[in-house]
């Protein structure tokens, strides 16, 4: 009975570590996160949504459950002409979103996952002014940095090719849409790099911005 038992405990430990290692992932993507924020429209020309480009790391600690991560790089730009002159700055605003949570899957059959993911995020937004963009050493430029926190919630669905012998990795393409959204945060004190001493007086905002609303991102990765 007891040989049975260590058999049986055995047998579901190595089936078990089987799934888990199939669920590692390490995946490059795109995402999009809505962002209506009056602000955020002198950087975008009008175009709502912030497109991304970041990486995605998981790590499997149950065979349905994963520990995720990643970044997103977001970048946008536009031309800007001052009132009253016929004289123009270039805007451009960043932003990084760093992410950790959980992932839950299902798995109907070995090429297909679906998914739940819940994720907390640290938000990075800079803004910048430069009437002469092709010098860095200019003065006159003006940059002012923001940091907030947020969440997102989505679900998805995954198209894979499992893991075999002959194949020492998978491979997954997946596509997740839900809701996404950062906390309220604003841009103070802008500065010049080029002259630091140079700054707004203490407290100046120069906006807000709060992204949020419908989000989605696909990528593509190893899993193993």
């Amino acid at each position: 009975m007891i040989r049975q038992l260590i058999t049986a405990v055995s047998l579901g430990f190595l089936s078990t570590s089987g799934a888990l290692a199939a669920d590692h992932e390490i995946s490059f993507e795109v995402s999009s996160l809505a962002n209506n924020s009056d602000s955020y429209n002198v950087f975008s020309g009008g175009r709502q949504g912030m497109t991304a480009l970041g990486v995605r790391g998981g790590w499997a600690f149950h065979d349905r459950l994963a520990l995720i991560g990643g970044f997103q790089h977001h970048r946008r730009g536009s031309e800007v002409y001052l009132q009253e002159s016929e004289a123009s700055m270039v805007a451009a605003y960043f932003a990084t979103t760093y992410s950790v949570g959980i992932k839950a899957d299902i798995e109907p059959v070995r090429w297909l996952q679906l998914y739940t993911t819940a994720q907390a995020s640290l938000y990075q937004g800079l803004m910048k002014w430069d009437n002469e963009p092709d010098s860095r050493t200019n003065l006159g430029q003006l940059q002012s940095s923001g940091i907030s926190g947020g969440g997102v919630f989505a679900g998805g669905v995954e198209f894979r090719i499992p893991k075999g012998v002959k194949l020492p990795v998978g491979f997954g393409f997946y596509t997740e849409m839900g809701y996404g959204v950062i906390a309220r945060h604003s841009y103070n004190n802008p500065k010049d790099p080029n002259a630091p001493d140079m700054t707004w007086e203490d407290g100046q905002s120069i906006g807000t911005m709060q992204p949020g609303g419908f989000t989605i991102r696909s990528g593509i990765g190893v899993r193993f």
